[in-house]
């Protein structure tokens, strides 16, 4: 008896814990901060050589200062890529950490990005190391991709 009763505090406990440090602590600093609002779907554009090519549709759900995204990537000839974002709002700025589904711990890395004034525009950089085995010249090096994301207003 006494055994489910400290088992079932430790539960109760732990949901607690989850529901501050998860939902109501990042609502409350949004709300005291101002946050503001990125929730919904953005299309994506990677910038390569000055000219912006639309490779992803990426959908945010915000709590407060905590994020989550998703991305899936679609580039011609390749099958679809879906990565999962996790972050925070933070000074103007949007700081997640990044990795790619079936590749976890090992296709992962960071993006930076800032929110434009009219809310419409995300802008920034995405950086991992490259894993391309098929091109030995950029094995293991760190890779940076300028970024934007436009909402789309449905």
């Amino acid at each position: 008896m006494e055994l489910a009763i400290g088992v079932s505090a430790s539960l109760i406990g732990g949901l607690i814990l989850w529901l501050f440090t998860d939902y109501l602590i990042p609502l409350l600093k949004g709300n005291l901060i101002n946050v503001p609002n990125i929730s919904g779907k953005w299309e994506g554009y990677d910038i390569v050589d000055d000219a912006e090519v639309q490779t992803s549709t990426f959908t945010i759900k915000q709590v407060g200062t905590k994020i989550r995204a998703k991305a899936i990537r679609r580039i011609v000839n390749e099958p679809d890529k879906v990565f999962t974002y996790k972050g925070k709002y933070q000074s103007g700025q949007l700081i997640f950490t990044w990795m790619q589904s079936g590749g976890e711990n090992y296709i992962v890395g960071t993006m930076i990005l800032y929110i434009t004034g009219n809310l419409q525009e995300l802008r920034g950089s995405a950086s991992y190391v490259s894993q391309d085995d098929n091109n030995p010249e950029n094995f293991n090096r760190v890779k940076i991709l300028n970024k934007v994301y436009r909402k789309v207003n449905i």
